[in-house]
């Protein structure tokens, strides 16, 4: 019927307590002082705590017995949350890279009595309010409150924007801003995208509830200035989507294998504002169409120096077709193989990708990642069907290993050499064009205040056809590699 706790006097100073709930009754245990102390835990007769003391967080124990403190912990960051038992000794102990556990034998630990009277003379380096106007008293009994108990509501603290993230996936980039409501039922996300495909900008939101299972989605995107070629003429137009759908996220991750399936369904609302002559004859036109996905993979865990999976694949399949107004669709595949290098720590990854679609309009964006190095055929003379399949081989240079002032570290530097094949179909399925491109990337992977990992780097693709929209075979395009994705998904 008894329990340990912090004690905080009217004067700032702190101190232990027993506090018995039948009795209400409450006996100090310390002497007080303006340690600040906290995380009882109790062996027996011993009670382990931590204080700060001397400068730092550290492990003390009273021995109550005899009165007497004993130092368990010395080190120069702080330790937290002490649990004793089964003749082990285990906290928390805060690090460069954030808390970790430590549990030490009993008997490996030289513990260090500190004086009562030293933690009870301690004297405050800065005032604390209300020190000496009040006495070192602790109220014999505990005074009793009654609150009342009610439903939490499941809309407190709704939009809560917590962090930031750009993010690069070719060939969309966005910058978003994330939000959590305080139960960690819904996620909310605003967004700018840039899709250097279509070279068009957009607006957006996004909001996920995972209180059900499935996850309810909903969100919509406006995007500026969208083109496309209608017969000879350009057809100008801004576009609103708003969906409606449902996402199925499964874990089956067991032991080294990492393993996650997806499957999501949408409907979609399309909003045309048509400019020009379109909207002269035709004015704004809307269609609702759906979206279904289903994406798979699986990989081994990695290791500190591994670039990526030694074993591993991933598979996305993606269609959308309109249901009303239009007809037409887009259907886009992915696959991904990771595979081990010839030495430890190089790694051969093979990529591949398919996209086809109707040849009546062009309603949705591409997704396809051109071959690196040529420019963008999507909707223009070719693109009606699109694959391309990219072989990269990633091995480290150098293991640098060095930091400057905190606030650089400098982990490795890396090449990748690259071979892409991409291949254009006219909107008959008859001509083709294939364009490819050779090339290698140097990368330096770093680590900013030694924590955020930021990965720069440096490409150079040698074109191996022409490019009909610019270079000839032959021709050399260098490249910078930015980190825009500072926090990976």
């Amino acid at each position: 019927a008894n329990i340990v706790t912090a004690v905080r006097f009217h004067n700032g100073k702190m101190t232990l307590a027993q506090a018995n709930i039948v009795t209400n009754e409450l006996t100090r245990l310390l002497p007080p002082s303006f340690n600040v102390l906290g995380n009882p835990a109790v062996d027996g007769d011993r009670i382990f705590f931590t204080a700060s003391f001397g400068g730092n967080d550290d492990v003390f124990m009273l021995r109550r017995n005899d009165k007497k403190i004993f130092r368990v912990s010395d080190g120069p960051l702080g330790n937290y949350q002490v649990i004793a038992g089964n003749g082990k000794i285990t906290w928390s102990a805060f690090t460069a890279e954030g808390h970790k556990l430590k549990q030490v034998d009993e008997k490996d630990i030289v513990m260090q009595e500190v004086e009562v009277k030293e933690t009870a003379e301690l004297i405050t380096r800065f005032t604390v309010s209300g020190e000496g106007q009040y006495p070192d008293e602790l109220n014999s009994t505990i005074p009793w409150r009654a609150f009342p108990a009610a439903g939490y509501s499941k809309a407190s603290g709704l939009i809560n924007f917590h962090s930031w993230r750009p993010y690069y996936e070719d060939p969309v980039f966005m910058y978003s801003l994330y939000g959590e409501n305080v139960l960690n039922t819904m996620q909310t996300e605003l967004y700018y995208l840039y899709n250097r495909n279509g070279n068009t900008n957009a607006l957006g939101f996004n909001v996920t509830y995972g209180g059900w299972f499935p996850f309810i989605n909903i969100g919509s995107e406006y995007t500026f200035n969208r083109e496309s070629l209608l017969g000879s003429r350009p057809h100008r137009w801004n576009q609103l989507d708003t969906k409606l759908g449902f996402i199925l996220p499964f874990n089956f991750t067991k032991g080294r294998s990492l393993r996650n399936l997806s499957i999501s369904n949408y409907y979609v609302l399309r909003n045309e504002f048509n400019k020009d002559f379109i909207k002269d004859s035709l004015g704004n036109t809307s269609f609702g169409y759906l979206a279904h996905s289903i994406s798979w993979a699986q990989q081994a865990q990695r290791t500190v120096q591994d670039i990526f999976p030694k074993w591993g694949y991933a598979l996305s399949l993606s269609h959308r077709y309109p249901v009303s107004r239009y007809e037409g669709y887009q259907f886009y595949g992915t696959a991904t193989l990771y595979l081990p290098g010839i030495m430890n720590s190089h790694h051969l990854v093979l990529n591949g990708a398919y996209q086809q679609r109707d040849t009546n309009s062009l309603m949705f964006f591409s997704r396809i990642a051109n071959a690196r190095g040529f420019s963008d055929f999507y909707g223009t003379r070719a693109g009606s069907r699109l694959w391309r399949v990219s072989a990269n081989y990633h091995l480290p240079l150098w293991y640098m290993d060095w930091g400057f002032a905190n606030i650089l570290y400098i982990q490795r530097w890396r090449a990748n050499l690259f071979y892409d094949q991409q291949r254009l179909f006219s909107d008959d399925k008859v001509d083709t064009y294939d364009l490819r491109s050779a090339g290698v990337e140097i990368f330096a992977d770093t680590k900013w205040w030694n924590q955020y990992p930021l990965t720069f780097g440096f490409r150079i693709s040698r074109l191996l056809e022409d490019d009909p929209l610019g270079g000839k075979s032959g021709s050399h395009y260098f490249e910078f590699i930015l980190p825009v994705s500072i926090i990976p998904r």
